[in-house]
């Protein structure tokens, strides 16, 4: 009778290690490089973003980046200012190595705001009343 529980126990405790392993093993770590398309530079503070979801890293001094997908069919999206945005799938990739095109636009208006501080200075002078005396 003893035997019963003990191996329902067991027999839990394997499934239950079982699942976390399978929950774990879906999510994956993406790592790479990325750089300015002309210039092959890396660019620094680019945003890496995981399509649906709110995962997202930015890329250090050198361009590089390491981000943890959910799963194999993860889509990341990838952008910084001046540049346009690129979508790719993480599909069997572990390291990446991507290059952004940069986009130009001209201002058709330049408006420019101004402000200024200035320090008020008052007027200080004497000012006396005089009494009348009456003797």
């Amino acid at each position: 009778m003893l035997v019963k529980p003990n191996l329902c126990r067991l027999l839990l405790s394997a499934g239950f290690v079982f699942f976390i392993n399978v929950l774990f093993a879906q999510q994956r770590t993406i790592s790479g490089k990325i750089t300015d398309a002309t210039t092959s530079k890396p660019l620094v503070g680019s945003t890496v973003a995981v399509r649906g979801s709110n995962v997202a890293t930015e890329t250090n001094s050198e361009g590089n980046f390491s981000i943890v997908v959910p799963n194999d069919n993860s889509k990341l999206i990838i952008s910084n200012i001046g540049y346009e945005p690129l979508e790719i799938s993480t599909a069997g990739k572990d390291n990446l190595s991507l290059s952004l095109k940069s986009t130009t636009s001209s201002l058709n208006e330049v408006v420019v705001t101004g402000y200024t501080a200035q320090k008020k200075e008052g007027n200080y002078g004497l000012c006396g009343c005089s009494k009348r005396c009456s003797a």
